[in-house]
């Protein structure tokens, strides 16, 4: 007759899945048989308290574990047997709160958090804690907008008038509605437009950006409504500071990242026509202090438009996005360029400035400018460094006026541009109405020969207040909501008509979207 097998010293009489499964049973039966036999009531607490902490589990969403957590979590509140009373901490509560609801981190890396129940039955207490790792979201996402001119008020002559209004509209009760449409955005549904985020809802954003004219500029009634830049400024802060409930992916305030925009600049150094005040800086040097955070704050006296420009660089998932003082002249070029040598030529940049690429003539400096004076000598605005070169003096011309075409300094900028093909997007506002296109060097040279074109996508934000288009419709007003997918390189710019249906909170629809690559451009 055979023997039996010898059993492995290490292999289990009963098996673990089976002592696992069983043992919160038994340990209620040495609860059971604890109070039965006369045990005192403090031990039976700490059995009973320790029966339920042993089968204590977190609930997750289908498909998710411990090990990858997007979705809310269930934090049981009581025990499962003998209805211990649970308190939850977490070790990053913002992320992760205590009661299972879950922020997910910006795009760049997983979270841990370690989640603490404390079980209490009577006297007696028990501890359990679990870790789980919380994945990033998937994309980094901004609000684009520009010209909230804050002191401004609505055409009169407007065909479809602002929410059933028989008049003209302040800014600051247009810009109010706009603000309170971003504040839905988190729970809006993008549309099913093959973009990044297509048919999800947005979720939190990173930022938001704004390409200047926060104040219109300060001339009297009826023009405006008679605001300073102090005055237009200070709503700005009210409505989109203040008033802005969004918040980023680590629970803090949406930040704002802004430029200056032209009447910015003209409120802070005067301009040709009558101001009321003459000149008041406000507004820069708020911008100014905002963007570029000095040691010591600037102040209105301290101002000088000849030392102080904005230029400031954030990185957000492997992107950079850079905000410049108004336009990429001579100045902002020669930052950008130190800034770009710092960093590898596949590195996506994206450019914030007030103005499109192409440009006026007055803008620029007067050739006979001393560079000290300010503003509007001899008809030219001064608002960048470069002087207007007499090479833009075409036949049959022989002076240079302000209405004289840039084309050295456009074609300085698109030469630029074109040697540095990971600068993939321009983002501008100052005309006021969207616009999503392609820019090849017009209002340069480069654009008679198509061998040495550039290519370089460009969107400019409509106005709240002064849109080429929405200031006759007011169904048209838009701003831009802007998702970008670092892992794929894609980005999608979309319109979001934010008024479609004109009336006060009602829902909002979206116009025109394009998605293209972060990978360094072709041209």
């Amino acid at each position: 007759m055979q023997s039996p097998t010898p059993r492995s010293p290490v292999e289990p009489i009963w098996p673990v899945r089976l002592v696992r499964f069983l043992s919160p049973f038994l340990a209620a039966l040495v609860v059971v048989l604890t109070v039965s036999c006369g045990g005192n009531t403090r031990a039976s607490d700490e059995a009973r308290v320790n029966v339920d902490a042993s089968v204590l589990e977190i609930g997750y969403s289908a498909g998710e574990s411990a090990t990858g957590v997007t979705k809310n979590l269930t934090l049981p509140t009581k025990g499962t047997f003998e209805g211990a009373a649970i308190a939850w901490a977490s070790s990053q509560p913002v992320a992760l709160s205590t009661t299972g609801t879950v922020n997910r981190p910006p795009y760049g890396a997983d979270l841990s958090v370690t989640l603490t129940a404390t079980l209490t039955l009577g006297a007696a207490q028990a501890t359990k804690a679990f870790v789980v790792s919380l994945k990033q979201v998937e994309t980094v996402q901004f609000i684009f907008t520009s010209d909230c001119h804050f002191g401004d008020v609505t055409s009169s002559t407007a065909t479809t008038k602002f929410q059933g209004t028989t008049t003209t509209v302040d800014a600051l009760e247009v810009n109010t509605r706009a603000r309170d449409a971003m504040n839905t955005l988190p729970s809006q549904v993008a549309p099913s437009d093959y973009g990044v985020n297509s048919g999800k809802a947005f979720g939190n954003f990173d930022f938001m950006a704004n390409t200047g004219d926060f104040a219109s500029r300060s001339v009297p009634v009826p023009a405006s409504n008679g605001n300073s830049a102090a005055q237009s400024f200070a709503q700005w802060e009210s409505v989109y500071v203040t008033g802005l409930t969004l918040k980023d992916n680590t629970g803090a305030p949406l930040p704002h990242f802004l430029t200056p925009g032209n009447h910015d600049i003209s409120n802070a150094l005067g301009g040709p026509e009558a101001m009321v005040p003459t000149m008041d800086p406000t507004a820069f040097v708020k911008i100014y202090n905002r963007m570029m955070n000095p040691a010591t704050a600037l102040t209105n006296a301290a101002f000088d438009y000849n030392l102080h420009k904005v230029f400031y660089t954030k990185v957000m998932g492997g992107v950079h996005f850079v905000f410049l003082n108004q336009w990429l002249d001579a100045e902002m070029r020669e930052k950008l360029a130190t800034y770009l040598n710092g960093i590898p030529v596949t590195t996506p940049v994206v450019l914030f400035a007030h103005m499109p690429p192409e440009q006026a003539g007055l803008n620029f400096r007067n050739p006979a400018s001393n560079m000290l004076d300010f503003p509007w000598a001899g008809g030219f605005a001064n608002y960048f460094r470069d002087k207007m070169d007499a090479s833009n003096i075409l036949a049959p011309a022989t002076t240079i006026t302000t209405a004289t075409v840039p084309t050295k300094e456009v074609t300085d900028l698109a030469v630029f541009l074109k040697a540095r093909t990971n600068i993939v997007a321009w983002f501008n506002g100052h005309d006021n109405f969207n616009q999503f296109r392609t820019w090849n060097g017009e209002n340069s040279v480069l654009i008679t020969n198509t061998m040495t074109q550039l290519s370089i996508p460009v969107f400019r934000a409509d106005s709240p207040m002064k849109g080429k288009d929405s200031g006759k419709d007011a169904r048209k007003l838009s701003f831009q909501v802007v998702s970008l997918d670092p892992a794929k390189k894609l980005i999608t710019v979309r319109e979001c008509l934010w008024n479609k249906n004109n009336t006060p909170g009602g829902a909002i629809g979206w116009g025109v979207a394009e998605t293209f690559s972060l990978e360094n451009r072709v041209r």
